[in-house]
């Protein structure tokens, strides 16, 4: 099980994988917890609803 806290762990960014890799690895982390139980459905949701407004604050940010 990849550490959460660490991206580089998750091997997010090597050359050669697929960005829809990438995002369901995310979502992966988003859904589970450290000891790799599912999370609580309220913490799911919000961590979720960061990762969908994150693509739209970058953009708002590079404008």
């Amino acid at each position: 099980m990849p550490v959460h806290g660490d991206v580089s762990a998750q091997g997010l960014g090597e050359q050669g994988e697929r960005p829809a890799d990438a995002v369901g690895d995310l979502l992966e982390a988003a859904t589970t917890r450290l000891d790799g139980k599912r999370s609580a459905t309220s913490t799911v949701l919000r961590n979720k609803t960061i990762l969908q407004n994150a693509p739209d604050y970058a953009v708002e940010l590079s404008s």
